[in-house]
């Protein structure tokens, strides 16, 4: 079961350099307040893996590069 105390949760996160908002932190450590570790890891999970994660579309080359080396063929005079 989580069991977190403000006291505690304040003084490690103040102890790492970090600033602790009473309210923010009061409010998680209430709402994770009685439930096992292992089911909130196992819902954050599944919230994380509904979240895109970038990629798309690859990026068009550019003209320089989808030229071949060396440039494009040069085109025949007329009457050549």
């Amino acid at each position: 079961m989580v069991n977190l105390r403000f006291s505690y949760t304040h003084h490690v996160l103040g102890s790492a350099g970090l600033d602790v908002d009473a309210s923010a932190a009061k409010n998680v450590i209430e709402a994770l307040s009685g439930k096992k570790v292992e089911d909130v890891i196992a819902a954050g999970q599944k919230k994380l893996a509904s979240v895109p994660s970038g990629g798309g579309a690859a990026a068009a080359p550019s003209a320089a590069k989808a030229a071949p080396a060396g440039g494009a063929p040069a085109a025949a005079a007329p009457g050549s």
